[in-house]
């Protein structure tokens, strides 16, 4: 009986699963390290380069979504003669969350965008013109990219990098969304039938 007393008892010790540590180890240390500079890198690279992506997608799909509201509540006019951009914000064309109140449009990125009638290819008012304020530099050139092919022009800080009839001049669209940390988009639509 003693045998069997000392192999039960045996069986009920405590297994151990490696020595016991009081302190963390350089391998625990340089990994632990790692992960945490592995993680700031991917946070970095986020902010800096998926941000400013999102945001300016974001922004040029409300937008475009917003011109093409407009567009349809014009449907029946000749002109966009009456376009006003409190008349755009009275119409519950806009999504709320841009209406902070008083006939003002507020966009994705903190600034404002206004509506106004333009003049295109020598026809008068034919086109809405749509002026985007406070886009960061880092998102300016997803922007206008994102506007290209959905708009007729469009001039970054005063200068045309869209013209009409022309496809988008990267290079100068480049150049113009460098010029400033904010910058003014200022796109045109011809209006559609």
């Amino acid at each position: 009986m003693n045998t069997l007393s000392n192999t039960f008892k045996s069986r009920n010790r405590p297994v151990s699963l490696g020595k016991q540590r009081g302190a963390a180890t350089l391998t625990d240390l340089l990994l632990t390290g790692g992960l945490i500079i592995g993680i700031i890198a991917f946070i970095f690279v986020l902010y800096n380069y998926a941000w400013p992506y999102f945001k300016a997608w974001r922004a040029s799909t409300v937008q475009l979504a917003n011109m093409s509201s407009v567009n349809s509540a014009y449907n029946g006019a000749s002109s966009f003669a009456a376009l006003t951009t409190a008349g755009v914000a009275q119409q519950n064309i806009i999504d709320l969350k841009f209406l902070p109140g008083g006939g003002v449009i507020s966009n994705y990125y903190g600034g404002s965008e206004t509506f106004a009638p333009a003049t295109l290819n020598g026809v008068s008012n034919n086109t809405q013109s749509v002026t985007d304020t406070g886009v960061p530099r880092k998102a300016c050139l997803y922007h206008v990219n994102m506007l290209a092919d959905a708009v007729d022009t469009i001039t970054v800080g005063g200068t045309s990098v869209k013209a009409f009839g022309a496809a988008l001049d990267t290079n100068a669209a480049i150049a113009q969304c460098n010029t400033g940390d904010y910058l003014t988009i200022v796109s045109g639509r011809i209006k559609q039938s």
